[in-house]
């Protein structure tokens, strides 16, 4: 399960040129405010290891919070920012192969 969002944060910290084309920057975000956390954090952490041997730079890393965000409702559930409120959707969308890619792998490596 993934909710998409932009974040609120400056263009300067959510924009990656990647391969000479503009791209919104992927951050994860997990949620700690529930009992299996730990492991929706793993998982985000896999998909930014994945990110970063596609396409380096593009990730942002995983920022831990101190909520929910529904993450409690299945194992696995991520949130995940792609660029931010100062990108063009051209922008963001111009970063999902790549996170395509990464999901994919992930989700390889863990049905095995």
């Amino acid at each position: 399960m993934i909710d998409f969002h932009r974040d609120g944060v400056s263009r300067n910290i959510t924009t990656a040129d990647i391969e000479g084309v503009k791209k919104g920057r992927i951050l994860m975000v997990v949620g700690s405010g529930h009992e299996k956390w730990r492991q929706n954090l793993q998982i985000a952490r896999m998909l930014h290891e994945r990110l970063e041997e596609v396409a380096p730079g593009l990730s942002r890393g995983v920022k831990e919070r101190s909520f929910v965000y529904n993450q409690d409702l299945h194992l696995g559930a991520l949130l995940i920012e792609i660029g931010g409120h100062e990108n063009s959707l051209e922008e963001a969308e111009n970063s999902l192969p790549y996170l395509a890619k990464a999901i994919a792998e992930i989700f390889i490596i863990l049905k095995q």
